[in-house]
């Protein structure tokens, strides 16, 4: 790193050009280490405005960032690579520099980032001390010098707020303020434990300098715990785990979630305060970011025992703490044992139709998951197997099941095989808690795969639409309030439906006009949190014919199904929208407002060009759409439930459900949209404009070819 100061002592601006000029030629050399020039303006008048305004009216010659010092009125800061604000700090309460800069500083990468710091001077008179004690401190480490290339002392501002509160508060530390071990961290404390509902996986490191890392293991299947949980859990874990000092602990969860068609561990740190630590069961939420496997290795010296995503469960892990050796473990990823309930069901529908179509789906689907390079990823374990025929007199099969498995290995690239396999696979490392164990095929499914050594297959419009029409009858016979309802084939009809979607040979336009075309419930229940400054929702319900209970026109079924759409709040009101659709509205238990609409689907609502679609506050989740007519709500845009519910703003399953709900509608209201008009108005419900926090607003003219 190059620095140059300026504005010291009674440089001129010849002299300061002079020095400039120097640095900019030291940093232009190949290979030269990035430059930074600090310009102190701290007093107001040290540093020339001719000089400011040259540097700041052209930054693209600059091969140099600038820092800057001083008093904003005088010096944009927007304009400068870098600015810290050091002047005239209140008592009480220190001074938040925003600092940006594109240079990365010292062994701990400290990245571009918004780095609040205070000036020593600032530091003093916030403690109450000398800034000659303010050096001792650093000196001492009680203080950190905050990663900027300038000879001044300057703090990170945090680091001040956590020293000046020690005595009465306290704050569990950042991953990146747990010193570097000289020996690696021993693992002081592991359980697994009940806190606040939850049973979690708990390690404990700690070193010689007395600061530990608290690793917080979420098992498999366990969602990401909302804020409030999140504190529960902490609150009870400072209690439980013995000699806890969270104001040297840093707090990390370790998630399993998915990465496309494979699951990943991810770990977040989460900083707390404890505003009174004579009362160290109340604490308050700090911030919650994520963190890199090796900034966690760099903080313990050593690598944490991983186990297999399937195995991340209670019973193995309460037998590898028993144990401490490898826990097998058998991977049923592709859900064989399920597979197999679904053609027992199957089997006593006798000859149904849909029954030869339901079986190939499920053969082709196992063949598909286990040969594909994705389903080799998956599958990528000591072993390298994703099931075996261990039974006696199968060893051919079991030899082309590993034919197979070897020349789809050898068609993905070679960094799955070796060390990095598991990282392919998305272990940070080789877990080593668990031992993979392949799952032995049932003589059932063996006979079926031995039929189809290769069943791929597809389907024409006709036959796609014969059979989808088949496996909604199916999946409606099924649904549990119905009378010899049978859960098993209500499953397999849905997941007939997912999965034979893909295989259809249509172009996107003719599938989405298919999935519309195919017979659909008559009515579909749709809920969303109301913002409390949501005008499109709030305008929406102004347009209800709200009922008294005693003289509702609503028949017994129909207060059925709005009971059934409001199982996330209790209903307070209810009511009649200008289409015909059933209105009502709750609080849950947190006091959110929720409102739960039961749409008619068949019924069409007329459509004008000079109409606007317009949302919901977009917020996440389903998020309803509204036909507008000079400027009030005449209809909420039924979704037929194509894929998950109406989302925008991003390329998934949100965009394409919005659009095919718009087509239909166009479609029903006389404007039908020729080829490409579904790929228009996906498009248009995909822009990234619409944000969290936006409405959509789109005029229906601007969607009519």
């Amino acid at each position: 790193m190059i620095t140059v100061t300026l504005a010291e002592g009674a440089v001129t601006l010849q002299g300061m050009r002079a020095r400039l000029n120097h640095l900019a030629e030291q940093c232009s050399a190949e290979g030269s280490p990035p430059g930074v020039a600090f310009i102190d303006d701290i007093d107001g008048d040290g540093f020339p405005e001719e000089l400011a305004e040259e540097l700041l009216g052209h930054p693209q010659d600059r091969p140099y960032s600038l820092v800057v010092s001083g008093d904003s009125s005088r010096l944009d800061p927007a304009r400068f690579a870098s600015w810290i604000a050091l002047t005239e700090p209140m008592r009480g309460e220190l001074v938040n520099g925003a600092v940006r800069t594109t240079v990365s500083f010292g062994p701990e990468r400290e990245r571009a980032s918004r780095l609040p710091m205070v000036s020593a001077q600032q530091a003093a008179e916030f403690l109450g001390l000398t800034t000659g004690r303010i050096r001792q401190l650093v000196a001492a480490g009680e203080l950190r010098r905050a990663p900027i290339p300038v000879r001044d002392l300057v703090l990170r501002r945090d680091d001040v707020e956590r020293y000046a509160n020690r005595r009465v508060s306290a704050m569990t530390l950042r991953v990146h303020d747990v010193p570097t071990p000289p020996e690696p961290r021993a693992l002081s404390y592991e359980s697994l434990v009940f806190v606040a509902g939850y049973q979690l996986h708990i390690r404990l490191w700690r070193g010689n300098d007395e600061t530990a890392v608290l690793l917080v293991g979420q098992l498999r299947g366990q969602l990401t715990l909302p804020r409030e949980q999140v504190l529960e859990v902490a609150a009870g874990l400072f209690h439980l785990v013995p000699g806890i000092d969270p104001s040297s602990t840093s707090y990390i969860e370790l998630h399993t979630g998915d990465r496309g068609d494979l699951e990943k561990y991810t770990l977040r740190e989460v900083t707390f305060q404890i505003p009174d630590i004579s009362a160290p069961e109340v604490i308050t939420f700090e911030r919650a970011l994520p963190v890199e496997w090796d900034e966690l290795l760099r903080a313990l010296g050593t690598r944490p025992e991983l186990y297999h995503f399937h195995g991340y469960t209670a019973p193995v892990i309460e037998e590898h703490l028993r144990t401490r050796s490898p826990v097998p473990v058998e991977d049923d990823r592709f859900k064989v044992r399920t597979k197999v309930k679904w053609l027992e069901a199957l089997d006593r529908l006798g000859d149904h139709p849909v029954v030869e179509s339901l079986t190939r789906l499920i053969v082709d689907d196992l063949w598909l998951s286990t040969r594909t390079p994705s389903g080799v990823r998956m599958a990528l374990d000591d072993t390298g197997e994703f099931w075996v025929d261990d039974s006696e007199g199968h060893e051919e099969d079991l030899a082309e099941v590993r034919k197979i498995f070897e020349e789809t290995v050898a068609r993905v690239s070679s960094d799955l095989r070796g060390r990095d396999r598991y990282q392919v696979a998305g272990y940070p490392w080789a877990p080593t808690a668990t031992q993979y164990v392949g799952f032995s095929l049932p003589p059932r499914l063996r006979e079926l795969l031995a039929a189809h050594p290769d069943d791929s297959f597809s389907y024409t419009r006709e036959e796609g639409t014969r059979l989808r029409s088949m496996l909604l009858d199916l999946e409606r016979e099924n649904e549990e309030h119905r009378p010899r309802a049978n859960a098993d084939l209500y499953e397999v009809a849905g997941f007939g439906l997912d999965v034979m979607q893909p295989r259809q040979r249509l172009s996107l336009e003719e599938r989405a006009r298919q999935l519309l075309d195919l017979p659909r419930p008559s009515h579909v229940d749709r809920r969303w949190e109301l913002h409390p400054s949501d005008p499109v929702s709030a305008a929406y319900l102004e347009t209800i014919a709200w009922q008294d209970d005693r003289a509702s026109d609503f028949t017994a079924a129909e207060k059925a199904d709005l009971e059934k759409c409001a199982w996330l709040f209790e209903l307070e009101r209810w009511g009649r929208a200008p289409d015909g659709d059933l209105v009502g509205t709750g609080r849950n238990s947190s006091g959110h407002t929720w409102v739960g609409v039961v749409q008619t689907i068949a019924s069409p609502r007329p459509v004008q060009p000079d109409d606007a679609l317009v949302s919901a506050r977009i917020t996440g989740g389903d998020i309803p759409l509204f036909l507008e007519r000079n400027n009030r709500i005449v209809a909420m845009v039924p979704s037929h439930n194509v894929y998950t519910g109406m989302n925008y703003g991003y390329g998934g399953g949100g965009p394409g459900e919005a659009a095919c709900a718009v087509v239909d509608l166009l479609e029903r209201a006389g404007h039908p949209a020729k080829d490409g008009g579904f790929r228009k108005i996906e498009a248009r419900l995909e822009d990234p404009m619409w944000a969290e926090g936006t409405n959509v607003g789109l005029l229906v003219r601007d969607l009519l070819n």
